[in-house]
């Protein structure tokens, strides 16, 4: 085999070797020179053959090993030829030298092109990655915005029933309000109802005994003229018309009886126009105790129909124009009112602690200058209940007073009731007039 043949195939499998492979490498042995002088006849006696071919150059021997247990680092395309490739420049031809450039020129295209196919490869790789990477980013993006369309559909759910319920809580408060203004309209006019009934009882109870002052004062009027008159007839008659004993006390037992006439008529007047007072305020205060429940009814069924429109989604407006509807055909169909029953009972005690005293001793002059809440007792003229717990000092002080307002001591009209007699001294009859000895006063208890 020529050796320019075997430089060149061993170039082309070292070139297929490095392109299959450029891992591996190849061992190679420095090349000797090529020789052209075998092709030269040679002169001279030719030498034996056990030393004829000693002048030749030995074989060139190239291990090649493409098996090596460590991989060596891959070299570099820019670094010298190594001094194992080296030709000499005699050694090379110009058919050569093209066609090794021209195969490096190749193998550097294609290393080339593959590198360049590689890195377009790689590119496609990181495209289709960032693209999937997009794909996710556009996912989550898309997650995210159905995740905020809920928080906003909660959110708006959320507020709408807390709008409803704030709705709800302004109606409710807005009918508390209402029945709360009912309520104290109520208490406010029945306060003024009871107030206004009892200046009335006592209006009727003061002009009653107005009317029982001035018939008394008439009276005594008729009895003193009476008196004045057959005074003057005694003077102006004989001396002998004079009162006996006897006809004395047939004018005091006379007089006597004519007094517990009046008183009794007086008690029994007193009595019926108390009486007549109570059972009016009796039947007022049944009437408001009737309103009353009814009106707790009604706003009972109110709350119900309010809670049963609120369930049902009935809004305001509905409902004012049922109550309206409901007042107009109240208004329209009134109900008549139940006839007022009789008492069949009357009231003897009285929840508010109160004293009785007998009038002999404390009169209504007195409790009214104290200001004192007083009435006559109802079943016994003769008593004032006297409506507040007094102890023992005022109470004497009370007595007191009805005691000097009696004597005249204390200022201001003090009307008094008395019988005059004169009885004539012809028989020298010594007769006096002894008025009882009182009873003590009573210790209130």
């Amino acid at each position: 085999m020529p050796r320019g043949r075997w430089c060149t195939d061993s170039s082309t499998e070292s070139d297929s070797m490095d392109s299959a492979d450029p891992n591996e490498f190849r061992i190679h042995y420095r090349p000797r020179g090529h020789h052209r002088d075998f092709l030269k006849p040679r002169d001279g006696r030719s030498r034996a053959a056990s030393v004829g071919d000693r002048r030749s150059e030995p074989p060139i021997i190239n291990y090649i090993s493409n098996k090596i247990p460590v991989k060596p680092p891959r070299r570099a395309q820019s670094r010298a030829r190594s001094l194992s490739r080296r030709r000499d420049p005699d050694d090379w031809n110009d058919d050569d030298d093209d066609l090794v450039r021209a195969r490096r020129r190749l193998r550097r295209e294609k290393l080339a092109r593959e590198l360049l196919e590689r890195e377009r490869e790689r590119e496609r790789e990181r495209e289709k990655e960032r693209e999937r990477e997009k794909e996710k980013e556009k996912e989550k993006e898309k997650e995210r915005e159905k995740e905020k369309d809920r928080d906003r559909d909660r959110e708006r759910d959320r507020l709408k029933a807390q709008e409803q319920r704030i709705q709800e809580l302004i109606a409710e408060r807005h009918w508390d309000e209402l029945e709360r203004e009912e309520d104290s309209f109520r208490r406010r006019k029945k306060r003024w109802n009871k107030m206004m009934r009892e200046r009335e009882v006592e209006q009727e109870v003061w002009e009653r005994v107005r009317d029982y002052s001035r018939d008394n004062r008439q009276r005594s009027r008729d009895r003193s003229s009476s008196r004045s008159r057959s005074r003057s007839r005694d003077r102006r008659g004989a001396r002998d018309a004079c009162w006996t004993r006897e006809e004395i006390e047939n004018e005091l037992a006379h007089e006597q009886l004519r007094q517990l006439k009046q008183d009794e008529a007086n008690k029994r007047h007193v009595t019926d126009a108390f009486m007549i007072a109570k059972l009016k305020a009796l039947e007022e205060e049944e009437t408001e105790e009737k309103e009353g429940a009814e009106a707790s009814r009604e706003n009972r069924r109110k709350k119900r129909r309010r809670k049963r429109h609120s369930r049902s989604g009935c809004d305001n407006y509905s409902l004012t124009m049922e109550c309206r509807e409901e007042q107009a055909h109240e208004f329209l169909h009134p109900k008549e009112k139940e006839p007022s029953k009789e008492l069949q009972k009357k009231e003897t005690e009285s929840e508010e602690p109160f004293v009785k005293v007998h009038r002999r001793y404390i009169t209504p002059t007195t409790l009214n200058m104290y200001s004192l809440p007083w009435e006559w007792d109802p079943d016994d003229a003769d008593y004032i209940l006297i409506h507040r717990w007094i102890d023992e000092s005022f109470q004497q002080e009370l007595f007191e007073h009805t005691r000097r307002l009696r004597m005249g001591i204390t200022a201001g009209p003090v009307e008094t009731e008395f019988v005059e007699l004169k009885i004539p001294d012809k028989k020298k009859d010594k007769l006096f007039l002894v008025r009882k000895k009182g009873k003590k006063c009573p210790v209130i208890r």
